[in-house]
């Protein structure tokens, strides 16, 4: 019977608990997307499309794969935290004092000129240096308590939104005005992580011991040099790296590539629609968000992995068609009640976009399988592909097809990384099971 009590008992799923945070954030992210649109105008919302899209990129490359790489080891090693914590911020340091000061340099020729496009470039490269003095800590806090994490990933979101919406009822917002709400919503996020660090347990579980003759795979993996404990933590963030950064270009390259190829109205529409399709991901990446530190663990048999693996991307499949179906049916309504009659041409984006968006999810929760298993470097091979393809395509799809075409050719490069994922993941099943014959012999 439905009670209250089982409600509670749900809430306390760690993957309804990430669900649920996801959705908030985008939400918060649809609603500042909306503000932003109606405050800037087709063109304003194709500039500050842009500038989103250098700083989402620029964050992950000044990273160097310490995100993935902080969440593997203290996943692993919980006693070990505050070391890998302080070894990823003298790696992020680097990072992101180079990464931020080629975007300073670069700003006035990526704002062509505009220079209050100019300052939010430069706006965007502060928020650069502040996400690497402070975000390992967020990382090690995904592997140590899902339930604060969520609670700070949300903080960034809402203090943005807040800020947009102050900017619009004063009847001031510009594209340099929505850039310091970005650096600001940034700070105050990481205030909100320091304050839940303080009051997080310092007490960690033992790690458990194998639970049975499957686990001696994982043995049987280390004898044989192929162990992810015989990786130290920046070449593995290296690894990890190799594989996030050509997802997040592949997230943002068909803007960055817009920029150049058509009118900033445009790009306007287009990232607009992109917004509404993208409305998918939150389910994707709650799963991912919660398998790939489970998975990360070292007891886990093959048997259990593979079960694990196999449900994961069937359960993936299934949430991303039934939401990108119901975006297609809902989006010639929603767009123009939300955004604006202006933006009317953003519908067929979103349609283009459904297809594409559910090869992604799928992609980027294969992904975090297999970087679960301490390859990363595979789950790069398939990233580097899908991306040059799609980058290839761009021109001649654009060019031939309009801005949909930028659509057609993101689809391409998404439908080939998410094969090369699928069959990667296959294999190392195949090969766990004949390390198992092996073991068992």
């Amino acid at each position: 019977m439905f009670s209250g009590k089982n409600v509670f008992g749900a809430l306390r799923n760690p993957v309804l608990q990430v669900t649920i945070a996801n959705l908030a954030s985008v939400g918060l992210g649809t609603v500042s997307g909306v503000l932003t649109a109606r405050g800037l105008g087709p063109e304003g919302r194709g500039a500050w499309a842009v500038v989103m899209a250098f700083f989402t990129v620029a964050l992950v490359v000044a990273e160097i794969g310490q995100s993935g790489a902080v969440t593997f080891f203290v996943a692993r090693d919980p006693h070990r935290r505050r070391e890998v914590v302080r070894r990823a911020r003298r790696f992020m340091l680097v990072g992101g004092l180079l990464v931020a000061a080629a975007g300073i340099i670069a700003a006035p020729q990526l704002a062509g000129g505009v220079r209050e496009v100019e300052d939010a470039y430069r706006l965007a490269s502060l928020g650069i240096i502040i996400n690497s003095l402070f975000a390992a800590r967020l990382f090690a806090m995904q592997a140590r308590d899902i339930r604060r994490w969520n609670v700070v990933r949300v903080a960034q979101p809402l203090f943005y939104a807040v800020g947009v919406a102050m900017m619009l009822v004063l009847g001031d917002v510009s594209v340099r005005g929505v850039a310091i709400a970005l650096v600001a919503s940034t700070s105050l996020q990481f205030i909100v992580l320091g304050l839940l660090s303080l009051k997080l347990s310092t007490e960690t579980d033992g790690l458990s011991p194998a639970r049975s003759v499957e686990v001696d795979v994982n043995l049987a993996r280390q004898s044989a040099g192929d162990s992810p404990d015989h990786v130290s933590q920046g070449v593995y963030g290296m690894r990890y790296s190799a594989a996030a950064v050509p997802t997040v270009l592949a997230a943002q390259y068909d803007k960055i590539a817009l920029s150049r190829l058509v009118s900033s109205p445009e790009v306007g529409f287009y990232a607009v629609g992109s917004t509404v399709a993208l409305l998918v991901a939150p389910f994707s990446a709650a799963i991912a968000n919660v398998v790939f530190p489970r998975a990360s663990k070292r007891e886990l048999g093959w048997r259990e992995r593979r079960t694990v693996e196999t449900k994961t991307i069937v359960h993936v499949c299934a949430v991303s068609l039934l939401v990108s179906a119901a975006l297609c049916a809902s989006a010639p309504l929603a767009v123009p009640f939300f955004f604006g009659s202006a933006f009317t041409a953003s519908v067929p984006v979103v349609w283009a976009l459904a297809a594409v968006m559910v090869a992604r999810s799928v992609s980027q929760v294969a992904g975090a399988l297999i970087r679960a298993r301490g390859l990363p470097g595979a789950a790069a091979v398939a990233q580097i592909t899908g991306l040059v393809l799609g980058a290839a395509l761009m021109l001649p799809a654009v060019s031939s097809v309009g801005l949909l075409g930028a659509a057609v050719a993101l689809g391409i490069g998404e439908s080939v990384t998410l094969a090369i994922l699928l069959i990667s993941l296959g294999r190392m099943q195949r090969s766990d099971r004949r390390l198992s014959v092996v073991v068992d012999a």
